[in-house]
């Protein structure tokens, strides 16, 4: 069963920011890293109440995000999050959490 992963911005609009799998435990995301690569921590952000809601209550065990400029798709684990997990709040964001590029493991890519 898949279940979308949404957050309130302050509009009070709801925008989605991935697609959960409760079946395979697997959050999956797209992010453009033109966008949301962060250069000073050389890492990929995740919203944290929402991985925290997921690790918590539906049992999260491995994120799979998709950089849509180069078609790229890195898979984490949620241990290796744990252990690296770097937050930061950029404002208007959220609290965000940062796990460095050097431990997200490549599985994919589409394009050059």
């Amino acid at each position: 069963m898949l279940m979308e992963t949404t957050i309130k911005e302050r509009t009070g609009e709801h925008r989605r920011i991935g697609i959960y799998n409760i079946e395979s435990k697997i959050w999956f995301v797209e992010r453009n890293k033109k966008l949301h690569f962060m250069k000073l921590l050389k890492g990929w952000g995740l919203d944290s109440k929402i991985y925290d809601k997921l690790k918590a209550e539906y049992h999260l065990e491995a994120v799979i995000l998709t950089e849509t400029s180069k078609g790229r798709v890195y898979k984490i684990k949620v241990q290796t999050i744990e252990e690296n997990k770097i937050y930061k709040t950029f404002h208007p964001h959220r609290l965000q959490l940062f796990i460095p590029e050097k431990y997200w493991e490549l599985i994919a890519s589409s394009r050059k």
